[in-house]
């Protein structure tokens, strides 16, 4: 998902070129802001697919736009354009996925762990302040895999069929109420959902100007405001990333 943050998005392609061969649809939401860097993004890699929407929609209402692109595929990933994977990322999240699905844990969502600066992960969790997700039941499954309420939609590996039968994203905000959204269906339908600390991507800030900060802020204001109103066998493997 673009806005038009090119530092950030050129460094996510990058890396994300480097960590799978699966394929990668770019939603555009940058209204032509970012031409040039999808010309070299989709020059990359065959696997890097552009697809774009005619102004900003955001995150939750694109996704259920183009969900016809996830049909075949078990998990997919939604991913902002400021999150750096490193090599095999992208792979060990599916498998750590997978691994626990077929043990019988009734799996939804799994992220891994995202550090927005020199803050690693162990130390996060021994503060009991995590820099992206939010601590619910931080519960110690096995091997670092935590259970946790709610994570951080950052970067985060989706259930297709958990997906399809929460009716896909109702909330349908600018910016923010995505992951919220997601992780309260997970309580809802008694599935889990799972953080991964043994996987660790950066959370990239540092091209962050003082009015995205503060567009940001206004719209998770309102996304907050209108969350609060509501609450309410898979045999491939493929991913649609």
């Amino acid at each position: 998902m673009t806005y038009n943050r090119e530092e950030a998005f050129k460094k996510c392609i990058l890396s994300l070129y480097n960590s799978t061969n699966r394929s990668i649809y770019i939603i555009d939401n940058s209204e032509g802001k970012l031409d040039d860097t999808l010309n070299w993004a989709s020059q990359l890699s065959k696997n890097i697919k552009i697809i774009k929407n005619n102004k900003n929609i955001g995150k939750a209402a694109s996704i259920k736009k183009h969900d016809y692109l996830l049909k075949n595929s078990q998990w997919f990933i939604t991913m902002d354009p400021d999150v750096i994977v490193n090599n095999d990322d992208i792979e060990n999240l599916i498998k750590s996925a997978n691994y626990l699905l077929n043990k019988g844990y009734p799996i939804s969502l799994l992220s891994p762990a995202l550090n927005s600066g020199n803050n690693p992960i162990s130390q996060q969790i021994t503060t009991k302040q995590l820099d992206t997700h939010k601590i619910g039941t931080m519960f110690h499954l096995e091997n670092g895999l935590y259970i946790n309420e709610y994570l951080a939609g950052c970067l985060l590996l989706v259930n297709t069929l958990f997906y399809n039968i929460i009716g896909g994203f109702t909330q349908l905000k600018l910016y923010g109420c995505d992951d919220g959204e997601l992780s309260k269906k997970a309580i809802q339908t008694e599935t889990l959902s799972i953080l991964n600390t043994n996987i660790e991507c950066i959370h990239y800030r540092l091209d962050e100007t003082p009015d995205y900060i503060q567009w940001k802020i206004d719209n998770i204001k309102e996304s907050a405001e209108n969350q609060s109103n509501y609450l309410g066998p898979i045999n491939h493997n493929n991913t649609c990333l």
